[in-house]
Parts: C-alpha cells; structure tokens; sequence
C-alpha cells in the first residue's frame, strides 16, 4: 500500500508528463515579411491584416521602423496577407 506522501508524488509527476505531453501538442505557425513600395521602398506606417480564409479570423498588426512584421502563433489553415499604407494602393497576398 502507498503513503499518501507516495500518492501525491506520483500525481504530480503524472501531472509534469501530461504537461509536457500538451505542450508537444501544440501546432501552429507565424507570417513575417518586410513591407515595400513599387520601387523597393520601406513601407514604415503599413497596416497587416492577417485573415484565415477558412474560418474568417483576422489580426492586425503594424510595421516598424525598418517596414519588419510578424503575426505568431496562428493556427494552421490558408491565409490572406493585406497591406494598408497611407499614399499607396493596397496589397492582398493569397
């Protein structure tokens, strides 16, 4: 028979592999890119709309100083990449 010292270290290790084996389970991916003009400019006040075409989800982000995004942690699916920049025509990447 196990002490309830015994019990409680066994389920808590159980606990830890569990843990672990839910943060292998975790799937997903990221969009980045460098936004430019026509002419290879840096866009640096672009606006990044990020929109899975399946379930219709969309996140936002800006640029930085150097036209640089990122959009983590996205689930798998098909996206669209949309551009926005004062003084420029929009841009849709499929």
């Amino acid at each position: 028979m196990r002490t309830k010292s015994q019990q409680a270290a066994i389920a808590a290790v159980s606990l830890f592999i569990v843990s672990v084996g839910m943060l292998d389970a975790q799937v997903g991916g990221s969009i980045s890119g460098t936004v430019t003009d026509n002419s290879s400019a840096i866009v640096t006040a672009a606006k990044i709309t990020i929109a899975n075409t399946d379930t219709k989800v969309e996140r936002s982000v800006g640029v930085n100083g150097q036209g640089f995004f990122s959009v983590p942690n996205l689930r798998p699916g098909n996206y669209s990449v949309s551009a926005a920049a004062p003084g420029n025509s929009p841009a849709v990447k499929r």
